[in-house]
C-alpha cells in the first residue's frame, strides 16, 4: 500500500522517522529509493507492507505536489459551482411553483 507523509527526522546513524496519516513509522537509510537524502520536511510518498512496516521510501517533487494540489483545487471548485447550480435550479422551480399557485386563486 502506497501512502503519503513527510520526514520528521532523517535516517543517518540512526533510524529516520516519517508522519503518514497521523501514525509515526520508522525507517533506515537503506530503504530511500530517492537521490541523496532525505530532508526533514520533505513530502514522501511511502511503500507499507501489510504489517503496516515501511518497505521503501520515495521524494515527492514539489511539481507534481502542486500538480496534484491544483486539481483537487479544480474538483473543490466543480463542486460548488455543481452545488450553486443545482441551488439555483432549485429556487427557480420553488418560485415558479408559488406563481402558479398564487395565480389561480
Amino acid at each position: 500500500m502506497k501512502a503519503r507523509g513527510k520526514v520528521l527526522r532523517p535516517a543517518s546513524s540512526h533510524p529516520g522517522l516519517l508522519m503518514i496519516a497521523g501514525r509515526q513509522y520508522w525507517f533506515s537509510a537503506e530503504m530511500w529509493c530517492a537521490a541523496g537524502g532525505p530532508v526533514s520536511g520533505s513530502e514522501v510518498e511511502a511503500e507499507l507492507d501489510d504489517a503496516m512496516q515501511v518497505l521503501e521510501i520515495v521524494t515527492v517533487d514539489d511539481a507534481r505536489a502542486d500538480r496534484e494540489s491544483a486539481a483537487q483545487v479544480k474538483r473543490e471548485r466543480q463542486r460548488r459551482l455543481r452545488w450553486a447550480v443545482l441551488t439555483a435550479l432549485s429556487a427557480v422551480m420553488l418560485l415558479s411553483a408559488w406563481a402558479l399557485i398564487s395565480l389561480e386563486f
